[in-house]
């Protein structure tokens, strides 16, 4: 995960979780204080509501935080699923595979036992005997015709388990890289995603932007109507997001009052027009509560936009990224303000 946090801002947020840890009595472990530092950041809005619940509901729990720290930052969770999916899996298959060996079993015995009665007989066998011979080998086709039956159905029924667990395990996967309110990808998705689309960079020199889109609003919008019409406008403004960009690009929820945006093959020009095209959509936008009719206010947004230079740490990006955005917060209604790309002559180090 990219921290944008300067050293001010970091050491605050530090004394704060590990305040709160000696509150509660916890140890303060790097998993412990892990959760605490993105709690009181609001870097992962899913993380905040979980810890929130816990604390409504019950005294917290060194047990229960390792649980959400599993979750949220671990790739065990992710895992057990991967295993428990597997092992229905194995399951499956054995089940499949003891019909096979089963089959496989009568169908010898069958064989030694036409070849001993075959040898039975001679030359003062009768027509009796060899009517005998047949049934027998009548009756072990069928018992065989039968079982190969049961094994085809068998087969089919775990071919099908086997697609079923198969779309199962997808489905978690996507599920836990999402956004629980918004269905747009989360942080975690996001910083594998940045990830993902530097290293192409590298490969073939294709260019990408991002920004940051911060909700002006929302602090004193919750304050004055509440978090429940609040999340309503949050709703609206990744509803907008996923309206106004193509399938290339990454929507995320960065954190609680910020979206990130990822734009592949887009230069710095390319992504403000971009950002202030969503600007102005968002800034047309009024919010209506629903029961009554009546006008909430407005949308006021802010926006920082940076291209992705070529070899540079991520950190770097995100910083001018933050940068841009605290010089659009200034400005205030509904600005976007493009950080500019670093001098030509300037040395881009390698992470």
């Amino acid at each position: 995960m990219e921290y944008t946090q300067d050293v001010e801002q970091a050491d605050e947020l530090a004394g704060s979780a590990l305040a709160k840890l000696k509150d509660l009595g916890l140890p303060a472990n790097p998993n412990n204080f892990t959760i605490w530092y993105h709690y009181f950041s609001n870097s992962l809005p899913d993380l905040s509501d979980a810890v929130d619940k816990l604390a409504e509901n019950e005294e917290i729990t060194g047990e229960q935080f390792e649980e959400l720290y599993e979750r949220y930052f671990g790739s065990d969770g992710e895992n057990s699923l991967q295993e428990a999916m597997w092992e229905k899996m194995r399951a499956s298959m054995a089940d499949a595979i003891e019909g096979l060996s089963l089959t496989g079993a009568e169908a010898a015995q069958f064989g030694d036992s036409i070849i001993g009665a075959a040898s039975d007989l001679g030359p003062s066998s009768n027509a009796d005997d060899i009517q005998k011979l047949v049934a027998e080998v009548v009756d072990g086709a069928r018992q065989i015709q039968d079982r190969t039956k049961e094994l085809e159905i068998r087969l089919s029924s775990t071919s099908d388990e086997v697609e079923q667990l198969r779309e199962n395990m997808e489905s978690e996967r996507r599920e836990a890289g999402l956004d629980t309110l918004t269905g747009i990808a989360n942080r975690k998705t996001f910083d594998t995603s940045l990830r993902k689309q530097a290293t192409t960079t590298l490969e073939n020199g294709e260019v990408f932007s991002l920004f940051i889109v911060y909700l002006d609003f929302l602090k004193d919008f919750n304050k004055k109507h509440g978090e429940n019409i609040g999340n309503q406008a949050i709703k609206l403004v990744a509803n907008t997001l996923q309206r106004k960009l193509d399938d290339t690009a990454t929507p995320a929820r960065y954190s609680g009052d910020e979206f990130a945006v990822i734009l592949p093959r887009s230069d710095l020009e390319a992504a403000a027009g971009i950002a202030n095209d969503i600007c102005d959509t968002l800034s047309a936008n009024t919010i209506v509560n629903k029961k009554n009719e009546t006008n909430l206010g407005s949308i006021i947004v802010s926006i920082g936009v940076s291209q992705y230079e070529f070899g540079e740490p991520m950190t770097r990006t995100i910083s001018r990224v933050g940068d841009a955005l605290k010089t659009a917060k200034r400005k205030k209604e509904n600005k976007v303000e493009v950080a500019e790309r670093p001098k030509a002559n300037q040395n881009i180090a390698f992470a």
